[in-house]
């Protein structure tokens, strides 16, 4: 509900991208995990068992692939094409291109990637926990763009806070959890997200 609220879906999300880590070096970033995805994102329609695959082109801009990816039909036909092309002796490269010929990448710091994120928290209901939460944000050099506290069922229960961020390195994320991590105000595990966006 939170995140239809904001303007984003949940979306099962596999990145691949390369980029220039600080000392000018190139590398690989890769990544799958579960991203609150923008609605005018192109993946944010994708639904149900469809995979789709976004890529970026320098010249060519952002071309959208789609179809189904799961069930009967899908299913039994990759089944089938296999079992023929074992029977056939045909078999290929798994990436398209023979294993020596690929270029080996070093692994990138995901550290160093700038992003905004949705983070929920389930506190104790009582005074100066917002604080203990935004102190850590502000130690670990966290700029909050949006914060909302919800529901108050009876004094002394739980409640969520919600927070999203400005665009940031992860790790400054990473280390306000870290600044937060065996507090008593936290009643569970807190819940992070990135947001995938335009």
């Amino acid at each position: 509900e939170q995140a239809d609220a904001l303007g984003f879906v949940i979306r099962l999300i596999g990145i691949a991208d390369t980029e220039t880590d600080p000392s000018g070096e190139e590398t690989l970033f890769q990544r799958v995990c579960p991203y609150l995805v923008s609605r005018d994102h192109p993946l944010a329609t994708v639904a149900g068992a469809t995979n789709a695959v976004v890529a970026e082109g320098n010249y060519s801009g952002r071309l959208l692939f789609e179809g189904a990816g799961a069930g009967d039909g899908p299913t039994a036909s990759a089944v089938v094409a296999d079992l023929v092309d074992i029977a056939r002796g045909i078999t290929g490269a798994p990436l398209g291109v023979p294993a020596d010929m690929l270029q080996p990448m070093p692994k990138a710091d995901a550290g160093h990637r700038v992003a905004r994120d949705y983070l929920r928290f389930v506190v104790a209901d009582r005074p100066g926990v917002l604080a203990e939460i935004t102190a850590a944000m502000r130690d670990a050099g966290v700029s909050i763009e949006s914060l909302i506290q919800k529901g108050r069922p009876e004094e002394g229960g739980e409640v969520t806070v919600s927070i999203v961020t400005h665009d940031g390195p992860e790790a400054n994320v990473d280390r306000a959890l870290e600044l937060l991590e065996g507090s008593d105000s936290l009643t569970e595990a807190p819940l992070v997200l990135q947001l995938l966006e335009n």
